[in-house]
């Protein structure tokens, strides 16, 4: 029972940290992408 506890307790927080890691991962990518475009707006 103890050891199923864990499981599930590692699994969840493998979990929450890999969907927060995409979420910073694409926010970040979205802004860089924004930034480009941007920057070569000014540059025409």
């Amino acid at each position: 029972m103890i050891f199923l506890i864990l499981a599930y307790t590692i699994s969840f927080s493998l979990l929450l940290g890999l969907s927060t890691f995409i979420i910073l991962g694409y926010s970040k990518s979205k802004k860089d992408l924004e930034g480009i475009t941007q920057k070569d707006e000014t540059k025409i």
